[in-house]
């Protein structure tokens, strides 16, 4: 029998008998089930949403083109609530009116989707983030997985700052809203274990310009280390006021990764220069070489610029690359179940361990509490500028 099996499998792999896949072992004949890309369109091509309605797209044909998961080829679905995350739980359910819906990849707020838990286990859905949530509103959603955490994140910065450039006083000026709080409840989480001084978080306004009063009080504590706001923009206008009070350099700047993009850098200035982000597989907007990139995330970014196009800056892909391995991720774990049912393909999701080589970001994954990265799975990259050119830095590379 483990003969014929192989021989059958060698039959496949020369295009001789489509039968044997990495997801199910079977050809992409069964029917179509279906993935749901949620967020903001209204941006048109440079929305979020269109961002991960790509990325799965891209993600569904190269399952499909293997077969398909489980034997079912693997369909892509948008719904725009734009913007407004009040709005997803109708969209899913909509959505959901098609009993082939089976995965919800969207971005969503730090509230995650637990407004969505009720809807998600009632329709049978699993679900997965692709940007960071607090692990907090994780355990709140058992149907929900994300691929980062800002517990995660925090503790990959505080080890750089404490173990790199031993700086032990670290404080967090971000916005006075759930996004700052969960930063703030996040950094608190992670100082003791990272061996940390967490100075505690000012929290201030969305929009505020003058930063002088709350760099200030952190200054006043012999702060080492400010932890920017994930909004760029704010981000941005805190590191342009730490430049002008001329504390850099002297005080590093850390962010989250949502700072490991163009808009904070451009933003913000000579401030931003020497930032520091704890982020995903960026090589993408780094100098190293493509062939040095790990071959999983080239291709996947290769294939979002030839597909459509990279962004206004000319680098980024038109792609969320978070979301295309949630989509791997959901098919990974459905094979190693063997069923589409949403409990056995969660706990299989709980238990995935994939290596670098094996992950479709190029990174060590190793699934805990439903979150896939650990913080020693993070980069750490710090913005530079040469030549009037942008780009991160890979430290330790």
């Amino acid at each position: 029998m483990k003969a014929a099996a192989i021989a059958v499998c060698l039959l496949f792999l020369s295009g001789l008998l489509a039968g044997c896949t990495p997801f199910g072992g079977q050809a992409a004949n069964r029917g179509t089930i279906r993935v749901l890309a949620l967020g903001s369109f209204t941006a048109g091509a440079d929305s979020p949403g269109a961002y991960i309605r790509n990325a799965l797209t891209d993600e569904a044909g190269q399952l499909n083109a293997s077969g398909g998961v489980l034997g079912y080829k693997v369909a892509v679905v948008s719904s725009d609530d734009g913007g407004d995350s009040n709005a997803d739980p109708g969209l899913i359910t909509k959505a959901a009116m098609s009993a082939s819906l089976k995965l919800v990849v969207g971005a969503p707020p730090v509230s995650g989707m637990a407004n969505d838990q009720g809807v998600l286990a009632g329709k049978g859905l699993l679900a997965c983030s692709s940007t960071a949530l607090p692990e907090s509103a994780l355990a709140a959603s058992p149907a929900v997985f994300s691929i980062e955490s800002q517990e995660q994140e925090a503790a990959a910065l505080l080890a750089y700052a404490v173990h790199t450039q031993h700086i032990q006083r670290i404080g967090l000026i971000a916005t006075a809203d759930a996004g700052g709080q969960a930063m703030d409840r996040a950094l608190a989480s992670q100082a003791g274990g990272a061996g940390a001084t967490y100075l505690g978080a000012q929290l201030i306004p969305a929009g505020t310009i003058g930063q002088s009063a709350p760099i200030r009080k952190l200054v006043n504590q012999r702060v080492g280390a400010i932890v920017l706001s994930q909004d760029p923009v704010m981000a941005a206008r805190t590191a342009m006021a730490v430049h002008a009070l001329g504390l850099n350099p002297g005080i590093e700047l850390l962010g989250f990764s949502s700072l490991a993009s163009y808009p904070f850098a451009q933003l913000g200035g000579d401030g931003a220069s020497g930032t520091v982000v704890a982020a995903l597989n960026s090589s993408v907007l780094t100098p190293l070489a493509a062939a040095r990139w790990a071959p999983n995330y080239r291709n996947l970014t290769h294939n979002l610029v030839n597909d459509y196009d990279t962004a206004l800056d000319g680098i980024t892909p038109r792609g969320d690359v978070a979301a295309a391995d949630c989509l791997s991720g959901w098919a990974r774990a459905a094979a190693q179940a063997g069923t589409l049912s949403p409990g056995p393909v969660a706990k299989a999701w709980a238990r995935l361990h994939l290596s670098a080589g094996q992950d479709v970001l190029g990174m060590t994954e190793s699934y805990s509490g439903h979150v896939a990265l650990r913080a020693s799975s993070m980069f750490i990259y710090k913005w530079a500028l040469q030549g009037g050119h942008w780009y991160l830095d890979p430290l330790g590379v």
